[in-house]
């Protein structure tokens, strides 16, 4: 049961996160946490993911392409090279 305290007193963000209470003292957290886990997971597969390895795999699939766009080095347009602040010409 939730009690006007629980809105109430100060209460660390460790005792909220802890494993051990957060169910039977802070349920709103947990309840909060899984329905922002739900909208994430559709809107990266459209459905909740089957499993933690499902969401592993997406996650580092999403990873190695983003790291990949970043490594990959620009192509120099033709036609147009870049001088040096010291070229006259």
């Amino acid at each position: 049961m939730i009690t006007l305290s629980y809105f109430l007193e100060p209460t660390l963000i460790a005792d909220m996160y802890d494993p051990n209470r957060m169910d039977q003292e802070f349920p709103l957290v947990r309840e909060a946490h899984n329905r922002n886990d739900e909208t994430i997971e559709r809107i990266y597969i459209g459905r909740r993911f089957k499993n933690d390895t499902e969401r592993l795999e997406k996650l580092f699939e999403l990873y190695t392409k983003m790291t990949s766009q970043q490594a990959s080095p620009k192509k120099p347009v033709k036609g147009k090279t870049k001088r040096s602040p010291v070229d006259k010409n």
